[in-house]
């Protein structure tokens, strides 16, 4: 740590492979430094929750992070808003705090977070996790943990009203990989899903058994673009249509999908990608939806009348 500091305009920190990668908190001195790096990406290294979320604490900035295949991290919680207290008081209230108000009363060397334990930072906007089987949500106010498996599929874990709501207003991407459980969204993940009110960029990738998309997707006012790749049981888009901000749109090896939302498309998208979707053989028939459509490309769908659609709206 006391190398890293130097490096004033440092944005972005990859580990790879490091078997002690709590020697990044420590300092010499003992001082705790704040550099301004805003995306971490962790793969593959032996560090547990608690050791990473110490480190962490460097970061005040961090607004994106990576994590990959670190298997000692068998836990996820959010760190509350930081809160002041006295001297008089500081001890008394102690057993009260959150661990991220115990971690600023105490001290790194003596956050109370179980070992497992990563403690998000409440400023992230991206946060991708990939092979880390172990995974559960645990709520802070409640002490509850996610069940069913907590975060192993991916969207069961991160679609829950806690995890939601102490990002709702900082959260801009989503990104579900390989999933092959998840079929529909149940009530509480479309809750869920809802209160993401900063989410800008959602994309599902491999999600195998996906029969639809989330019924609250028109909802979120600020979703800019929207990625669905190779979810092949996705039978159809919303009927309601996507939400009028949506500006990017691509569909990309979802051969289930036989049309494009009888609502139309938003007036306010900007580009249409559709890739290897051969059951696509048109383009919405009220054309003045694509009137802001600045990109279209229809890509390995093998139909002419939906290449025919495409020369008339260039």
């Amino acid at each position: 740590m006391d190398h890293l500091k130097k490096l004033s305009s440092l944005k972005s920190l990859r580990i790879w492979n490091l078997n002690d990668a709590l020697c990044l908190g420590r300092s010499a001195s003992g001082t705790r430094f704040e550099i301004p790096v805003n995306f971490i990406s962790i793969d593959e290294c032996s560090i547990n929750g608690k050791e990473l979320s110490r480190l962490l604490i460097h970061f005040p900035k961090l607004s994106s992070l990576h994590i990959n295949d670190c298997r000692k991290i068998t836990a996820l919680s959010v760190l509350e808003p930081q809160t002041t207290t006295t001297s008089v008081n500081k001890e008394e209230n102690a057993q009260m705090l959150c661990p991220q108000q115990q971690l600023d009363a105490e001290g790194e060397d003596e956050i109370t977070a179980e070992e497992g334990m990563l403690l998000l930072p409440p400023q992230l906007e991206e946060l991708d996790i990939e092979s880390c089987p172990e995974l559960i949500l645990h709520h802070n106010n409640k002490g509850a943990t996610v069940p069913a498996g907590g975060l192993q599929d991916h969207i069961t874990g991160a679609l829950t009203v806690p995890m939601c709501s102490f990002f709702r207003s900082s959260l801009t991407t989503i990104v579900f990989h390989w999933n092959d459980e998840l079929e529909r969204f149940s009530m509480e993940q479309e809750e869920a899903l809802q209160l993401l009110t900063s989410l800008k960029h959602l994309k599902l990738h491999g999600c195998s058994k996906l029969q639809c998309l989330p019924a609250s997707l028109e909802r979120l006012p600020n979703l800019k673009k929207l990625e669905i790749i190779y979810c092949e049981t996705i039978q159809s888009l919303p009927m309601e249509g996507f939400p009028s901000s949506l500006q990017v749109l691509d569909i990309i090896l979802c051969r289930g999908i036989s049309s494009l939302p009888k609502a139309g498309l938003p007036s306010s998208l900007q580009e249409l990608y559709i890739e290897h979707c051969p059951a696509i053989r048109s383009l919405p028939k009220v054309e003045r939806r694509l009137s802001s459509l600045l990109k279209l490309d229809v890509y390995e769908n093998g139909n002419e009348e939906l290449r025919r659609q495409c020369r008339k709206f260039c």
